[in-house]
Formats: structure tokens, C-alpha cells, sequence
């Protein structure tokens, strides 16, 4: 097969270009001006851009690759955070939205958000004493912001159950299971659900 001998070949001739070159291949410093930290292009002499990608280039050279900045995501990578170790939080959660884009082939940020809005409770119980010694608890509705702190570190907490070793991946096999409604976090919605039901005579209509 011409297929497997090119890409045998092609194995050997990165290997051998790896021994004559023990610092690596693929240095950072090939591709970047370290005075103004720009990216230059690779000398490749049989490479000739035309006009087109010239244009193209000029265009683009001085952007700076952007950020991805997303309110639920921040917020969810800093209920991860422990002992101001942010960008550890932050690698777990990308590792586990890309389990999630692997495995179920959509768009990981699109599920991630959709299991938080299925998984989220919509009232919750607190303690209220109506004018004599009696304590009752009385159900009162959920702020969206609250709800996706609940329902995300029940996600932690399915995820912290899990074997693998890896918590980014066991967060993404959370995530996944939760989609598919396998997540023990809708067990503790029903719950809290059932006792607000119970105690709904005690909300009173103005």
C-alpha cells in the first residue's frame, strides 16, 4: 500500500531531522520576533504567497489572538478555583469541554450551558417563623445566577465520585452523563422540588 509506505517514510523523516536537531523541531522562537513578540513567516523557499494572501496578511499581522471571554464560563472556572490556583480551575474545565466535544460531536460551551439550565432548581426552601414559635420553611424562587452555582457544583460533586485520576476528565464525563439526564445532581433538584411543593401553603399572594 503507497499510503502506509509515505506515511512510514514520513515517520523516519521527522525522526531523523529530531536527531540532528536535539532542541526540538517545533521551537516557538522559529515563528515569533522576540523583540516585539510578532509572528514572522517560516522560511519555506518553495513557498511564494500571492497577492491575495499577501493582502490577507498585511491585515492580520498586528492582531493579537483573542481571548475567549464568556460570564458563565468565568464564573463556573472560579467555583473550581482552590487556593487562588485559577489557571489550573480554568485548564479542567477546557479539558472537560473538550471530552464533551469529542464524545457527543457538538458544540461543548453549547452543551455545557444547556446541562446547567436542565440541571438548575427553580425554588428553593428557607426557614421562616410566622408570628408564633413555630419555624416553617418557605419556598422562595431561585435568582438565575444561584441556580447555576447549585447546579454546577453538583456537577463537581458527581464529577469528584468518579475513578478517573484526571479531574478534568472526570468533570467532562460528568457533564456528559448530565446531558444525557444521568447525573445524580437531578435526584437533588426532585428533592428540592418535593419539599417546596410541601410546604407552598405556606407562600402567601399579595
Amino acid at each position: 500500500n503507497h499510503q502506509i509506505d509515505d506515511w512510514l517514510k514520513a515517520i523516519q523523516d521527522v525522526r531523523t531531522e529530531f536527531d540532528q536537531n536535539p532542541e526540538g523541531l517545533f521551537e516557538a522562537s522559529r515563528y515569533f520576533d522576540s523583540k516585539e513578540d510578532k509572528p514572522v513567516l517560516p522560511n519555506f523557499p518553495d513557498f511564494k504567497p500571492t497577492q491575495e494572501q499577501w493582502d490577507q496578511y498585511k491585515t492580520v499581522k498586528d492582531l493579537r489572538i483573542p481571548i475567549l471571554q464568556d460570564d458563565i464560563l468565568s464564573h463556573c472556572v472560579n467555583l473550581m478555583m482552590r487556593d487562588g490556583k485559577k489557571e489550573v480551575a480554568r485548564r479542567n474545565l477546557a479539558k472537560a469541554l473538550y471530552l464533551t466535544k469529542l464524545t457527543l460531536k457538538l458544540d461543548p460551551i453549547r452543551v455545557f450551558k444547556k446541562t446547567l439550565i436542565s440541571l438548575a432548581p427553580l425554588v428553593t426552601t428557607t426557614t421562616f417563623k410566622d408570628g408564633t414559635a413555630k419555624s416553617v420553611l418557605l419556598p422562595i424562587p431561585l435568582p438565575e445566577k444561584k441556580r447555576r452555582r447549585i447546579a454546577f457544583l453538583w456537577l463537581l460533586d458527581g464529577a469528584r465520585k468518579r475513578p478517573s485520576r484526571d479531574f478534568g476528565i472526570r468533570l467532562g464525563e460528568e457533564i456528559i452523563a448530565a446531558y444525557g439526564g444521568k447525573s445524580t445532581g437531578y435526584q437533588r433538584r426532585a428533592e428540592m422540588h418535593k419539599v417546596a411543593i410541601a410546604n407552598r401553603a405556606y407562600v402567601k399572594v399579595k
